[in-house]
């Protein structure tokens, strides 16, 4: 186990000591991103029907002009990127290929939607960044992917995603147990009901107490029979909210801004505030 990261029961820090929380970890301080877009205009040449092409750092098109002279050539959009604080690096380089091939397919119907403007980070009114993702299961699939809060983003609604909810949690955490062996239940009864509620697990580590892989993912999510749950291992705490914390821990976010809407610790079997979102943004 990695004593730098878990500590003992009497470490805990509690934001809401009403709530049955595990035992304390140490995770990575706010998650601050710098934007830095990329993207400038392609050139054309050529007479009777000339081809211009745009770079950018993650998409740019590509297109024919017809006629005599030039044409004009779409400008690339680039991405928000950046190092998501000290224990992301490896989650941000898998981020990127993500970021990458989302891009690249909407700026060839009219352009990627610009995601929300920061300030950037994991904590109550920040936008989460734009790159985290995790190696895990998304809901309804037994296939590893990679898992990507961009793809939750709902901004005009046309997803149908009303409230995202993530949880970090690990093995050997009682209150963690609990809340997992419920969280099937309600997915299917917040469908029944005709919400659009995405969860998203995280475990930060595997039942021998190790760093959390793709198969202690896989572990944990057929531990609970997580069917409409995505799970994904996050080894390195990115969605700490800095300092120490308890687990599980309940990130609740916007997915018409992505703004973090309320981080709390522990498990109290009440999820009117996942509802109270989804039903604002219906």
């Amino acid at each position: 186990m990695n004593t730098n990261r878990y500590l003992g029961a009497g470490s805990l820090f509690v934001f809401f000591t009403a709530f049955a929380a595990c035992n304390a970890i140490t995770g990575a301080s706010d998650v601050e991103f710098d934007p830095e877009m990329h993207g400038s205009a392609g050139s054309a040449s050529g007479s009777g029907g000339a081809n211009g092409a745009s770079t950018g750092s993650w998409n740019g098109g590509e297109t024919s002009g017809s006629g005599v002279g030039s044409s004009t050539a779409t400008s690339g959009v680039g991405s928000t990127v950046g190092a998501g604080g000290a224990n992301s690096t490896a989650s941000n380089s898998s981020a990127s290929s993500v970021v990458a091939s989302s891009s690249a397919a909407s700026s060839g119907s009219g352009g990627a939607v610009a995601w929300p403007a920061g300030p950037y980070g994991v904590t109550i009114g920040k936008t989460v960044p734009e790159s985290l993702s995790w190696a895990g299961y998304v809901e309804g699939s037994k296939s590893p992917a990679t898992l990507s809060l961009k793809s939750w983003y709902d901004p005009d609604g046309t997803k149908g995603i009303e409230a995202i909810l993530v949880i970090t949690s690990q093995f050997g955490c009682g209150p963690c147990y609990e809340e997992a062996q419920t969280l099937q239940g309600h997915s299917q009864s917040w469908k029944s009901q005709g919400y659009g509620i995405k969860v998203l697990q995280l475990v930060v580590n595997d039942s021998n107490g190790d760093s959390a892989d793709i198969s202690a993912a896989n572990e944990w999510k057929a531990k609970f029979g997580l069917v409409d749950i995505a799970v994904g291992a996050d080894p390195n705490d990115e969605m700490a909210p800095g300092g120490s914390f308890g687990t599980p821990l309940q990130t609740l976010i916007d997915p018409r801004t992505m703004k973090v809407i309320d981080v709390t610790e522990g498990f109290s079997g009440d999820f009117s505030d996942v509802e109270s979102l989804a039903d604002t943004n219906k």
